[in-house]
């Protein structure tokens, strides 16, 4: 699978309550990082491993 999942062309199949589990994550995260969490002190800190694990995928 691609890096750019908006331009991928691929298909996956996923349950219903997965795709809307993964849709209110999404919508969360948006508006965490709208209202600024992303400049917290820490945020780095705390998602470092989730980037350097997409790095090795």
């Amino acid at each position: 699978m691609g890096d750019n999942i908006e331009g991928s062309t691929e298909n996956t199949t996923i349950r219903t309550t997965r795709y809307e589990s993964l849709l209110r994550s999404e919508k969360k995260l948006r508006a965490l990082e709208e209202g600024g969490v992303d400049n917290w002190e820490g945020f780095g800190e705390s998602t470092r491993h989730l980037y350097s694990a997409e790095d090795e995928e």
